[in-house]
């Protein structure tokens, strides 16, 4: 199996959290895809109005931490963050994904954690399958 390093995919997170539960599913997903070159940033906002010109065939993910209880309650900040990447140009490799946590301030809801493990690992496989198919 090659590495991250030898296909040429390079991942970035780039994200914003309030109150913690949004970097617990970053350092989860980092740390799922410990072989590939990662990248952490904070600062959604500023990332987003600073990452123009998007090179043709970027590709990209969203993901939010929301509250579990009540479910309709709150909405997505992933469809939003999503809108606004596929309107900079980049394609979307997966839906938007919601991680839920128990309240605004937490914890990570109960699964999530490898949720967002197994998310992260179908993200990378879904890239390493596209770049096989282009060699």
């Amino acid at each position: 199996m090659s590495t991250a390093e030898e296909t040429g995919m390079r991942v970035r997170i780039v994200y914003e959290s309030t109150f913690g539960n949004t970097a617990t599913i970053v350092k989860t997903v980092a740390a799922a895809r410990a072989e590939a070159p990662v990248k952490v940033d904070v600062g959604m906002r500023e990332w987003l109005d600073s990452t123009l010109p998007v090179p043709p065939g970027s590709r990209a993910a969203a993901f939010c931490t929301k509250t579990a209880i009540p479910s309709w309650f709150a909405g997505s900040a992933a469809r939003g963050v999503g809108k606004r990447l596929r309107r900079l140009g980049y394609e979307l490799t997966d839906a938007p994904a919601d991680f839920l946590v128990n309240g605004p301030l937490g914890p990570v809801a109960a699964g999530e954690l490898e949720r967002a493990r197994v998310w992260a690992d179908r993200l990378a496989h879904r890239e390493l399958d596209r770049d096989a198919h282009r060699s």
